[in-house]
């Protein structure tokens, strides 16, 4: 009753401007897949340069002690130790998901150039384009939860 119909992409033929059309998608996938592994990778690395400059300087400055004036007349920017270690994993976890949907998005654009190519058979470069795809796609939806969280945290004020 409820067959599932196979699907033969080498049956399917592309005309010129497919193909064309084809490599050309695939050029722009690689092009901003190799630019969100550079964007994740450098957020990551400044965030853990960040976070080792504050180890640091907290360690060497030891605790405070009384000031003059006490309560301090100014405060500006203080934000605890919770806070910053929230800020840290969110933004290590946005690095992340962003390094990974560029190499996902990077090794589609490769799937989809050998399929236009015609290096090895087309049916396993197109299933593994699209199971690439699926995968982005599916980052991005966890990059949409990540900001949504991040404004209503900000929102409610919760890094207090």
């Amino acid at each position: 009753m409820n067959e599932l119909r196979t699907f033969a992409p080498t049956r399917v033929a592309l005309t010129p401007r497919d193909e064309r059309s084809i490599d050309s998608m695939a050029r722009w996938m690689g092009l901003l897949g190799r630019f969100r592994v550079l964007a994740g990778g450098l957020l990551m690395l400044a965030v853990l340069g960040v976070a080792l400059a504050y180890a640091t300087t907290e360690a060497l400055e030891g605790p405070a002690g009384p000031s003059d004036t006490t309560p301090p007349l100014v405060r500006l920017g203080a934000l605890s130790t919770r806070a910053l270690a929230l800020l840290g994993t969110a933004l290590m976890l946005l690095g992340g998901l962003v390094l990974r949907g560029g190499v996902l998005l990077d090794d589609a654009a490769e799937d989809f150039e050998r399929i236009v190519h015609g290096s090895g058979p087309a049916e396993r470069h197109l299933e593994s384009a699209l199971r690439r795809l699926r995968a982005f796609f599916r980052l991005e939806l966890w990059l949409v939860a990540l900001a949504l969280g991040a404004a209503l945290t900000l929102r409610a004020g919760w890094l207090r």
